[in-house]
């Protein structure tokens, strides 16, 4: 339970501080041509993509498209680089220094369940010191399933119903990018 309010925690204060800081200087590509494609590995895929610049860290968010269907699954790209001279430098617990993504709805009661490279639920190991040296770049990638949502606060799962969520990744706890989708 404290693990799961640790994670309903975190992914508001990711939301609300997000929600109105200005520090996020925000592209959103995918207005412009959904269909555009973009190179990922020896394929091309479509993807929509989602820039944003909070302070010297530059997030990019990749989903495979902004509507699904429920049964359909969610593939999320995300990356985390250090565009400046200096090492960035934070502390905190050793899952926050791990770039992270997931889904919730809009309220963060609920998340999709998913594979990959997740926020993690529960970390309760000692505090670190972490470190992105100059020009370094995170990747994650996640897939999530559109049929069930878990509930944060008893991790009880029931049908997803159709609505907007948000797909939220972050680095630590005070730098993190969202970019809202919709299941149908």
């Amino acid at each position: 339970m404290k693990g799961k309010l640790g994670l309903l925690a975190a992914t508001a204060t990711v939301v609300i501080s997000l929600a109105g800081c200005g520090k996020a200087e925000i592209t959103d590509k995918a207005q412009e041509d959904t269909k555009k494609p973009v190179t990922s590995n020896a394929q091309q895929e479509k993807f929509n993509e989602h820039s944003f610049r909070i302070k010297e860290l530059k997030y990019e968010v990749k989903t495979d498209k902004a509507q699904y269907k429920i049964g359909e699954k969610i593939k999320v790209k995300a990356s985390v680089e250090n565009t400046s001279d200096s090492t960035y430098e934070f502390g905190g617990d050793p899952c926050v220094g791990k770039l992270g993504i997931n889904i919730t709805d809009y309220h963060t009661t609920m998340h999709l369940k998913g594979e990959g490279d997740l926020i993690a639920e529960i970390c309760t190991q000692e505090y670190v010191e972490h470190s992105l040296k100059p020009h370094e770049k995170l990747t994650a990638e996640a897939t999530f399933d559109t049929n069930k949502i878990v509930k944060i606060n008893d991790g009880t799962e029931e049908p997803l119903k159709p609505g907007k969520f948000v797909v939220v990744t972050h680095y630590n706890l005070n730098s993190a990018a969202t970019v809202g989708i919709e299941i149908k």
